[in-house]
C-alpha cells in the first residue's frame, strides 16, 4: 500500500509542478521571451505568465513580434517596460507611439525605459509619461533637461538619463533615491553641477576634464550617498586626486560604501613622477585598510597614457591603446578578494580599441616592430581578464595607420587571434578602409570564415579623412561573409539607393539596418518604394525611419 501511496505522488509530466514553482521560474524571464515559448500552451501558463513575467524588454525584438505581443496579449498586466531605437530595432519607439500608447497599453507601469528616442515629439512623449502615476523608474536617454523640468514626476525614485551639462534642473526632483547622469551636448548651456540633496546612488558619466574638475565640489552636501560612480569617458589633462576624494569621503559621505570610478589620463612621456603620484594618492590606508577599495592602473608607455580604475570594474566600456606597450599596477591582492579574475571585470561588454596615430610619432618608431612583437603585444591585450565578458569591439577609425606590404599579414594574424580569443564577441564596429585592409581585401579565407561565423551586428564606418563611396563590389563582399549570421548592420558609409535593395534582398536574417544614402531628385525611400521591389517586404514586416540622409529599417 506505501508503494502504491508512494507511485500517485511522484510527478510524471512537468504540469504536475505547483504553480510556484513556475512562478519563481517565470519571474527571471523577459515577458515577451516567455509569452512566445508559451503561446499556444493552456490558459494555466498563459495566466502565469501574466501573473509573474511582469516585464517587457523589447530591445532585441523583430517588428512582426513585437506586433504580435500587442495582438495576443492584454499588456495592462506588465509593470516594466523597455523600447529602443538603438541599432537592434531601429525606429521602434515611434513606431509604438504612431500604434499604441503608453496609457491605454501600459497602465501599471513601474518602470519606463527609452533609449536613444532623439526624433521623438518630447514634450508629447513626456505628457504620456506624466500620466503614469505608478512609475517609480524612468530611463531617458538622451533628452533636454529644459523640456523635462516642465513636469513634475513626483512619485519617481530612481532615474537614469543622457541630458545637458547645466544640471541645476535636477534639483527639481529632490525625492530621489538613485541618479545616472550621462552628460551630452544637446544643448549649449554652459556647465553647472547640482544634485538632489536625498540621493543615495550617484553614477556620473562625462567625456572631459572641463566636467571632471567640478565634480568633486558638486557633492558635497549629498550626506546620504552610499554609493557614489563617477566615469569619465575621455583621456584627461588633469591627473586624478585619490587624495581630494579622500577628503571629500570623509567630510561629507558617512554613509557610503561604495566608490567605483574610471579616470583615464594623460601623464605625458617621460613625467612617470605624475604617474606615481596618482598611483600613490589612491592607494593610503583610507583606500587599502579603512574601505578595503582598490584599483588597478594600467599604463600604455609609449603614448603617456594611463588608466585608473577601481575593482571590481563595474562599468560596460574600457579603451585599450593599440601598438603600444602597457604595464598594469593592482592594489587587489588574493587575500582581499575570494573571487575570480573573471569576475572582476564581469560587468564589462565593450571594448574601444585607439590607435595611437593622433600622437605625432616617428615612423621609424615602427619599423623597429617586427611580427613577434606585434602579436606579443596584442597577446597582452588579450590575456587579460579584461575580456571574459567582451561582446562588443569597436576599432576606432584610422585605428591602423600604416598600411604596406611588411606590416598587413602580422595586423590581419593579429586581428584575427584578438577575434578568437575574445569568445563571446558578436557585435563589430570598425571603420570599413580598415577592414578591407584587415581581411586584405576579402581574401583572407580563415578570417572571412571567422567573421562570417561570429558577428550578429556590425556597424562600418567611413574614413574621416577622405570621402568614401560603397560600390557595388563591396556591397557583394559584405553581402558574402556577413549573410550568414549577421542580424543588425549600420553602413555610415555613402551608399546608392540600390545598395538598399541589394543587402535587404539577399541578407535574409536581418532584423534591423540602416544605410547612409546619397538619393536623386526623383528617388523617395518609403514603403510603397520598397514593396515594388519585390523583396517580400511591405507594412507587415518592416518599418522605415530617416534623418536626412540615414534610412533606418526596422525588419520581419
Amino acid at each position: 500500500m506505501a508503494n502504491n501511496n508512494k507511485q500517485e505522488n511522484e510527478i510524471t509530466s512537468i504540469e504536475d509542478l505547483p504553480n510556484e514553482l513556475f512562478g519563481e521560474i517565470f519571474s527571471y524571464l523577459n515577458g515577451n521571451d516567455a509569452s512566445f515559448s508559451l503561446i499556444y500552451l493552456n490558459r494555466r501558463f498563459q495566466c502565469l505568465v501574466k501573473e509573474y513575467c511582469q516585464r517587457l524588454d523589447f530591445k532585441s525584438i523583430t517588428k512582426s513580434k513585437f506586433d504580435l505581443i500587442f495582438e495576443e496579449y492584454d499588456t495592462q498586466w506588465c509593470q516594466s517596460l523597455s523600447l529602443s531605437n538603438d541599432h537592434h530595432t531601429y525606429g521602434q519607439i515611434e513606431y509604438f507611439l504612431q500604434f499604441y500608447s503608453l496609457i491605454d497599453h501600459f497602465s501599471q507601469l513601474k518602470s519606463l525605459t527609452l533609449y536613444n528616442r532623439k526624433s521623438i515629439d518630447t514634450f508629447k512623449l513626456l505628457s504620456q509619461i506624466f500620466l503614469l502615476t505608478n512609475l517609480v523608474s524612468l530611463t531617458l536617454k538622451p533628452i533636454c533637461g529644459k523640456i523635462m523640468s516642465e513636469f513634475d514626476f513626483f512619485n519617481l525614485k530612481r532615474l537614469a538619463i543622457t541630458s545637458c551639462k547645466n544640471t541645476t534642473w535636477i534639483k527639481k526632483f529632490s525625492q530621489l533615491d538613485s541618479l545616472e547622469y550621462t552628460m551630452n551636448n544637446c544643448c549649449l548651456s554652459q556647465i553647472v553641477l547640482a544634485w538632489p540633496v536625498k540621493l543615495k546612488h550617484l553614477k556620473i558619466v562625462f567625456d572631459n576634464d572641463d566636467v571632471g574638475v567640478l565634480v568633486p565640489q558638486s557633492l558635497t552636501y549629498l550626506s546620504e550617498l552610499s554609493i557614489l560612480e563617477i566615469y569619465q569617458k575621455k583621456f584627461g589633462k588633469s591627473l586624478p586626486n585619490g587624495q581630494v576624494w579622500e577628503q571629500l569621503i570623509r567630510s561629507s559621505f558617512p554613509e557610503l560604501k561604495k566608490f567605483k570610478f574610471y579616470f583615464p589620463f594623460d601623464y605625458g612621456f617621460v613625467s612617470i613622477k605624475k604617474e606615481k603620484k596618482v598611483l600613490s594618492s589612491f592607494s593610503t590606508s583610507f583606500y587599502l585598510e579603512e574601505k578595503k577599495w582598490f584599483i588597478r592602473c594600467d599604463i600604455f608607455t609609449v603614448s603617456g597614457i594611463a588608466i585608473i580604475y577601481s575593482l571590481p570594474f563595474t562599468f560596460d566600456q574600457y579603451t585599450i591603446i593599440s601598438n603600444s606597450s602597457s604595464g598594469r599596477i593592482v592594489t587587489l591582492s588574493n587575500s582581499n578578494f575570494i573571487h575570480s579574475d573573471k569576475d572582476l571585470y564581469k560587468h564589462m561588454k565593450t571594448v574601444i580599441i585607439e590607435s595611437i596615430s593622433e600622437w605625432d610619432l616617428e615612423d621609424a618608431f615602427y619599423t623597429k616592430h617586427n611580427k613577434n612583437t606585434y602579436e606579443q603585444i596584442m597577446l597582452n591585450f588579450i590575456s587579460a581578464p579584461h575580456f571574459n565578458s567582451i561582446e562588443r569591439l569597436h576599432l576606432l577609425p584610422n585605428y591602423y595607420r600604416y598600411r604596406n606590404e611588411y606590416n598587413i599579414k602580422i595586423l590581419s594574424n593579429s586581428f584575427y587571434i584578438l577575434l578568437k580569443k575574445i569568445s563571446h564577441l558578436y557585435v563589430l564596429e570598425i571603420d570599413l578602409s580598415d577592414l578591407q585592409f584587415l581581411t586584405e581585401n576579402w581574401t583572407n579565407v580563415i578570417l572571412c570564415c571567422h567573421l562570417s561565423e561570429n558577428i550578429r551586428s556590425l556597424i562600418l564606418h567611413s574614413n574621416k579623412h577622405r570621402r568614401q563611396f560603397l560600390d557595388g563590389n563591396e556591397v557583394d563582399q559584405i553581402i558574402r561573409v556577413f549573410s550568414t549570421k549577421c542580424q543588425y548592420l549600420s553602413v555610415c558609409v555613402l551608399s546608392s539607393i540600390h545598395t538598399i535593395i541589394s543587402l535587404l534582398r539577399n541578407m535574409k536574417q536581418l532584423h534591423s539596418m540602416h544605410v547612409f544614402v546619397q538619393t536623386k531628385d526623383n528617388e523617395e525611400i518609403n514603403m510603397k518604394w520598397l514593396e515594388k521591389q519585390n523583396i517580400g517586404l511591405n507594412y507587415s514586416n518592416c518599418f522605415i525611419t530617416n534623418d536626412e540622409q540615414n534610412y533606418y529599417f526596422w525588419l520581419r
